[in-house]
């Protein structure tokens, strides 16, 4: 391997640019650049790049587009008429009406009674204790596999356990703490199957919520709930003597490297990843363990990010007769990445931050309570939607009535078909109601997979046509696309196996105040014209050699005199995040990376990047590593006054049209739009979703005034 090649992999070494070197190849694992060209004269005349994996194969991985026309004449000016759609999309009730759950009596349904061991309903409770809800524990379980059925005192239905020693620890925990009343949903919501029990789950089920969040304390029962108390004493420990405290990581490494399989323990017991136990995790008061030590989460998520950052920055390694961590990769930048778990901890850390959003606003948005916990596992489909509702604002919430599991004439609807249809607003004021306070009703264990999936899609379209239809846009600006789309519903995001998509939270304050119709075809709208796609990369993936990538194909498009301004704003804004990147060096660290990029070279690029160390800093940045990353150039769509370099989402499955590919502005907020979307022009005025880009400042990107009317469809 030659002095070139040396400098350019991973990981780099420290050499000085030899400027007699010519045409080299350049190795950036997991690629190599075939025969790439090292100095800037070197790019002018080409317009393909390739990558060679090790075998040989070679792939293009950036292509710049020629021949483009530098003005609008590509896009058609005309404005498309809405069609008329006869059947209206199927909504519940009138418009204004709300379903509400019925709140005409406070307090559970029922209450177990722990002194008699017996439940009892809401008027008997009530006339023990003077008509006045008394204070109750509730209970938080992952029972796993149900192996039995228990009968108690009071009720007439079986109660699905998995291991009666569960229900025992439960009562002697009452016992000892002296506790009267609890509530637990499977002895205190009827388990039957009737349709008495079918009714009472669909009012009982939306007050979860607020018991809850009204309860004394939450018990929880960890999975793992006989050795989970003893790992989270050990986590405490080490937080208290050492992180709290500012001890020396160097002089304790041992006991703190050692405390990682403690940890382990507590952040993946089950209890973590359900989704119906997410909200049963952020509404209580206050969580306690079986033993009585307080479960906080807010300490959990306190020693997770102190472990974050001492294994990013390499201030803890495995010490000599340490435990060998299959997950844990800091020499490598791969901390905590676990082969077949449900979720690396970097995940559980942000689920967690929720608890303080939840308590400042009294509620999380839909978009940030889906991408959550997405990874959390559910029995039925459709509680990805009914498990998060507690936590949601009214308009975000659409009535689960078994209305769902119908299409607008009554008859089954298809699993995966589409029931969409017109629904206008005007100046953001909705001119339907999909009921803001929905009743909830657990699916039935009986329906078929497909119809389970179906459920849930249903339900999350006739979400997403509410909020969208409201004027609020960020279901369009949203990374979570899906191949098979029905037609016209690619604009919508999809829910399931939604994991791993970028969530960008300043666009949830995006507003459209124009016209949207969402029709068959697609949502009728009107947008802004920002510019037009001239060259892209190949997808880019997550890691230190893919951030290589991405500079190394920046670099190359700087070089044929694009201008670097957009994606250098997204690299600032990144940095500002990154706990490899003091708050003092952000702005000198910003400085080399445009230095990198503008160098006379792609070996004194690398260098810069090498002596700089700004693969790391790239590395764990907000908004730069991840998936599906490209980086690509874009000329104004008007006047045409230059081509600039930016960084952006587009899906693997979608590809960009080399002669139509545009950028567009879907709010109505042009100076303040944080977001664009990325979209292929597929006829006169329609256009289909490949991804977003973030909007950087760039004034000739803000002030341009073509708008038009288009389908997205």
């Amino acid at each position: 391997m030659d002095q070139f090649q040396r400098l350019c992999c991973f990981p780099f070494r420290r050499l000085q640019p030899s400027p007699t070197i010519d045409h080299q190849d350049i190795i950036l694992a997991p690629y190599s650049w075939r025969t790439g060209p090292t100095f800037k004269e070197d790019v002018s005349n080409q317009s393909t790049f390739q990558w060679e994996y090790g075998d040989g194969t070679l792939i293009p991985i950036l292509q710049i587009w020629p021949n483009h026309r530098q003005s609008m004449e590509a896009m058609d000016e005309s404005e498309v008429e809405v069609q008329q759609i006869a059947s209206k999309i199927q909504i519940d009730g009138k418009v204004g009406e709300r379903i509400d759950a019925d709140n005409s009596e406070d307090g559970p349904l029922r209450l177990y009674d722990c002194e008699n061991m017996i439940i009892k309903d809401r008027q008997t409770y009530l006339k023990e204790t003077q008509g006045m809800v008394p204070p109750y524990v509730v209970v938080s379980q992952v029972w796993g596999e149900i192996t039995e059925k228990m009968v108690l005192p009071g009720i007439y239905w079986g109660i699905p356990i998995s291991d009666k020693k569960k229900w025992e620890y439960v009562l002697d925990y009452c016992r000892r703490t002296k506790t009267k009343w609890l509530w637990m949903d499977i002895i205190c919501i009827n388990q039957a199957r009737d349709n008495h029990a079918e009714t009472e789950k669909a009012l009982e089920i939306p007050k979860m919520s607020q018991y809850y969040q009204e309860a004394s304390a939450c018990l929880v029962i960890p999975e793992n709930y006989e050795k989970f108390h003893t790992a989270y004493a050990c986590v405490m420990d080490i937080l208290s003597r050492i992180a709290d405290t500012g001890a020396s990581v160097q002089d304790n490494a041992r006991s703190i490297w050692d405390n990682i399989a403690m940890l382990e323990a507590v952040v993946n017991d089950g209890w973590f990843s359900r989704v119906w136990t997410y909200q049963e995790l952020l509404l209580p008061k206050k969580h306690v363990l079986l033993d009585g030590q307080e479960l906080c989460i807010d300490k959990l998520g306190r020693i997770l990010g102190w472990y974050y950052k001492i294994l990013r920055n390499r201030w803890l390694k495995k010490p000599e007769g340490g435990k060998d961590y299959s997950f844990v990769y800091p020499e490598n930048e791969l901390v905590f990445e676990r082969v077949g778990a449900a979720a690396d901890w970097e995940a559980q850390s942000v689920s967690w931050d929720a608890k303080r959003t939840l308590q400042r606003d009294g509620h999380l948005e839909l978009l940030t309570a889906i991408n959550i916990t997405s990874w959390k596992n559910c029995k039925f489909p459709v509680d990805r939607m009914l498990g998060i509702y507690g936590l949601l604002k009214d308009e975000d919430r659409v009535s689960t009535l078994n209305k769902l599991d119908t299409a607008a004439d009554g008859k089954p609807a298809a699993a995966g078909e589409s029931t969409l249809d017109t629904v206008t607003s005007t100046s953001g004021i909705p001119q339907t109601s999909n009921s803001a306070s929905g009743v909830d009703q657990k699916p039935s264990g009986h329906l078929e997979a497909s119809n389970q999936d179906a459920q849930l899609e249903k339900m999350w379209e006739r979400t997403m046509v509410k909020i969208v239809t409201s004027g609020r846009v960020w279901p369009l600006l949203y990374d979570a696309m899906r191949s098979d789309a029905p037609m016209g519903t690619n604009w919508m995001p999809r829910i399931i196996h939604a994991s791993g998509c970028e969530v960008h939270i300043e666009i949830l304050d995006h507003r459209n105040w124009g016209k949207i119709e969402v029709a068959k075809d697609g949502l009728h709208m009107t947008a802004r014209v920002v510019g037009r796609l001239t060259g892209v990369s190949g997808s880019i993936g997550d890691g230190g050699g893919e951030v290589n990538v991405m500079i190394a194909c920046a670099w190359t498009l700087v070089a044929k005199g694009f201008d670097p301004q957009p994606i250098l704003e997204l690299f600032k804004e990144g940095l500002a995040t990154s706990d490899t990147v003091p708050q003092q060096e952000v702005a000198n660290t910003h400085m080399q990376i445009g230095q990198a990029l503008h160098a006379p070279s792609l070996l004194h690029c690398f260098h810069i990047v090498e002596r700089e160390d700004l693969r790391s800093k790239l590395r764990f940045a907000r908004g730069i590593p991840g998936w599906n990353r490209a980086v690509f150039s874009a000329q104004t769509a008007w006047p045409a006054s230059g081509t600039y370099v930016f960084l952006g989402w587009i899906y693997s499955a979608k590809t960009p049209n080399p002669d139509n590919c545009w950028i567009l502005d879907v709010t109505s907020e042009a100076q303040t739009a944080r977001r664009w979307m990325i979209a292929n022009k597929t006829g006169r005025s329609t256009f289909h979703k490949i991804g977003t880009v973030y909007a950087g400042s760039l004034a000739i990107f803000k002030e341009n005034p073509i708008y038009r009317r288009i389908v997205l469809d």
